[in-house]
């Protein structure tokens, strides 16, 4: 339904602020967002839900938990059976109803509602996420879970078959989401002797939040390079990786750095969030000479362009101008 030319400004835009591609089009006015939808349910082979003045069902409600429903911007809306009929804010991406269905075991029909719609329903039937990191450590007090984290072998499957387990999923989606959600630039797991910190970096400064048992360390750990592509066996090398997600409705992608400790593997993530650094190239302080060279530098169609300095002196945001 666009042209060439509005598909070029969709693009350009996109690539600038990172919106959402509906949303995009949508505030351009060329096409309305209710026939966005329709057309993506009718891609996906399944339907346009209007979710104004909906009620959930109690059971629907039930099945799925708060952390889940906003980290993954969805709803439920109906439960029919082991078929659980959810709303996504993203329904082109795939990975959102898999984790769902992992968590909740049900079969996920995914249906197609304005995401506006679905922020309110998830606020209005989930209420405030103040205490979720709490309701989710709740789970794993038990002696179960410290006893097999304790007793994890060296060997790669048994960590991963503990990174897979669905409260270690849920806490790391919540921790990830809330440092989003705080404008972190950077979380660090760190184990120690008799604990297991996880601190966020906000505007320079580190903030602590509640410290998990200490045995969710290596789970967590595995867990955050399971989703990095990382060698799960490997710990006694540093590794990187990288995790790119939606997050909080947002593109965020993750920089992912794993280093050998005397109490396990400590690991750092660089948070890089596009909309965060929407800045105009004329915006971000260049002198004058040389914002016009550079201008004429990336004219050109081919070359290496080169942008080096320390940590925090601005290359992310310069690159992304």
């Amino acid at each position: 339904m666009l042209d060439d030319l509005q598909l070029e400004e969709v693009q350009q835009e996109f690539t600038r602020t990172a919106k959402p591609v509906g949303q995009i089009i949508h505030d351009a006015g060329f096409v309305e967002m209710d026939m966005q939808l329709q057309i993506i349910a009718q891609h996906l082979g399944t339907e346009f839900v209007d979710l104004r003045d909906f009620q959930i069902p109690e059971d629907a409600l039930k099945t799925v938990p708060p952390d889940v429903a906003r980290t993954h911007q969805c709803a439920p809306i109906g439960l029919y059976g082991n078929q659980l009929q959810v709303a996504f804010s993203d329904p082109l991406d795939p990975s959102h109803a898999d984790e769902i269905s992992f968590v909740t075991g049900k079969e996920i029909v995914p249906l197609v509602a304005d995401p506006g719609q679905i922020d309110k329903l998830i606020a209005k039937f989930y209420g405030d996420a103040g205490d979720s990191v709490s309701d989710v450590l709740k789970e794993f007090g038990t002696e179960d879970l410290a006893k097999e984290a304790a007793e994890l072998a060296a060997s790669g499957e048994s960590a991963e078959q503990m990174a897979n387990e669905t409260p270690i999923i849920r806490f790391v989606d919540l921790v990830l989401s809330q440092a989003v959600q705080d404008r972190a630039s950077d979380i660090h797991f760190e184990p120690f002797e008799d604990e297991f910190k996880i601190r966020y970096r906000v505007d320079g400064a580190l903030y602590e939040m509640s410290p998990p048992p200490k045995h969710l360390a290596l789970p967590v750990i595995s867990r955050l390079k399971v989703m990095a592509n990382m060698d799960i066996s490997e710990r006694r090398l540093p590794q990187d990786g990288r995790i790119s997600r939606k997050l909080a409705n947002k593109q965020i992608d993750l920089r992912v750095s794993t280093l050998p400790t005397q109490f396990g593997e400590s690991v750092v993530l660089r948070v890089l969030d596009r909309s965060a650094v929407n800045l105009d190239i004329s915006a971000i302080g260049l002198p004058k000479a040389i914002q016009t060279y550079i201008m004429e530098a990336i004219q050109q169609p081919n070359g290496i362009f080169v942008v080096t300095g320390p940590t925090g002196s601005g290359k992310t945001t310069t690159l992304y101008s």
